[in-house]
């Protein structure tokens, strides 16, 4: 009994650490998309100019492709994320994290093309939609058949039905809703 126990309290304290270590990660993706300028420079933006990031060239570099590549999207991917650090370090065993796993990544994709449907306000600093190159190519298969990108009314439907996919997938992913028995 005591070498169980003990099993118990290993993992307990690993699962502990993991979620310590998805927070302090999720803290610095945080800090940088906080800090996140288009005009600093970064994998995918060379520029002669310091970058301003709080995390400096890392930190411009990691927000400007979490940007390019979902939008706003990525602040919800992160909370799922943050509820799964919090879950992990403060609480009880995690129920069926292979298909929560899944559906933040679907979740993630949808929400970014929920929002790559709105139309781009015009301060937005970016080539591509609200949702990122993921929004804007979810969206190219609406796009190609109905002869052009979804605006209007289309646009519309589009965001609700990829914001009601994302929500659920998101929620799930979050562990606060459930899966029926």
């Amino acid at each position: 009994a005591g070498t169980t126990t003990n099993i118990g309290g290993v993992r307990a304290t690993l699962r502990s650490l993991f979620g310590l270590a998805l927070f302090a990660g999720l803290a610095t993706i945080a800090a940088s998309l906080a800090t996140w300028s288009v005009n600093d420079p970064s994998v995918t933006h060379a520029t002669a100019g310091v970058a301003q990031n709080l995390l400096g060239y890392f930190g411009a570099s990691l927000s400007d492709i979490l940007m390019q590549f979902f939008g706003l999207a990525v602040i919800g991917a992160l909370v799922p994320a943050g509820l799964l650090a919090w879950r992990l370090t403060f609480a009880s065993p995690l129920p069926q994290m292979r298909p929560r796993f899944l559906a933040w990544i679907g979740g993630t994709i949808a929400f970014s093309a929920a929002l790559g449907a709105l139309p781009r306000f015009a301060s937005w600093p970016l080539p591509n939609g609200l949702g990122g190159i993921v929004g804007d190519g979810v969206l190219q298969l609406p796009a190609w058949l109905m002869g052009g990108f979804p605006t209007g009314v289309w646009a519309l439907v589009f965001f609700l039905l990829f914001g009601a996919l994302a929500a659920a997938a998101l929620m799930y992913a979050a562990i606060l809703i459930r899966r029926p028995d």
